[in-house]
């Protein structure tokens, strides 16, 4: 199945949508250099020269998807080498950019490791968790500024991962050359810091994460299975969400 992606914005001169459709499917390798230039002219490069852009954008995209997964192709490639190199061909060949912002490049990667975890159950699951907390990290980053009880989902999101997969994406990001996660569950707070403005993880306790569900107004059913919690534990997992750049203050 082949996702189009995103459609190009409609200008309203019916010789510049055709020029902006005919260059989105000529990025995305689907014309040809002479199939481009006979829809919109030809070049003054050559088609020779002008052949060069789909190699390059798709080289590009190529380069941001193995920076974003870095973690996860490091575990593939571990497990059976070449095979992360085929999946990203695959990948690139049947799924197209949906957004213009580089770091959501990846969307559609998770369900597609998924898919692929399914028809070789002995792919490590730390994969599928290494893709989800990099596609997370990425989307809470990318979201725009939300007040508390929207925040959910957009620029904080609640993971129980059944490997150590932040502390294996923390250490191949600084350069590290470590063992594949270990199958150590964390519950993990990924978001972006309100101190910092960049992605953070946080690996709260009960009484935070009741907190963090009270402030959202979200998972009602957590707050009632833990309601033998007190005000006061509540409240000191609502300050540490506050010192880690989770949570605003109150007013």
């Amino acid at each position: 199945m082949i996702d189009d992606g995103a459609k190009p914005i409609a200008t309203g001169s019916p010789k510049l949508d055709a020029f902006f459709a005919a260059a989105v499917e000529f990025a995305r390798g689907r014309l040809s250099a002479e199939e481009f230039a006979d829809k919109i002219g030809p070049s003054k490069s050559g088609t020779k020269r002008l052949a060069l852009y789909p190699a390059l954008v798709r080289n590009d995209n190529r380069s941001s998807l193995n920076k974003m997964y870095e973690a996860a192709q490091r575990v593939v490639e571990r497990h059976r080498v070449g095979l992360w190199d085929r999946w990203l061909d695959e990948f690139q060949t049947s799924h197209a950019m949906r957004d213009w912002r580089i770091r959501l490049m990846g969307e559609g990667f998770f369900d597609f490791v998924k898919a692929k975890r399914e028809i070789d159950p002995h792919l490590p699951q730390s994969i599928e968790e290494l893709v989800d907390l990099a596609w997370t990290r990425a989307a809470a980053m990318a979201a725009l500024p939300v007040e508390d009880d929207q925040a959910m989902d957009r620029t904080i999101f609640v993971r129980h991962y059944t490997h150590n997969v932040p502390s294996f994406f923390v250490a191949i990001a600084e350069g590290k050359d470590v063992e594949s996660p270990e199958p150590t569950p964390a519950l993990t707070v990924i978001y972006r810091s309100l101190l910092t403005l960049r992605p953070r993880f946080y690996h709260p306790n009960i009484p935070a994460l009741l907190a963090l569900a009270r402030r959202t107004k979200t998972a009602t059913e957590l707050l009632a299975q833990f309601s033998h919690f007190s005000e006061e534990k509540i409240a000191e997992g609502e300050a540490s969400l506050v010192e880690h750049g989770v949570l605003a203050p109150r007013p």
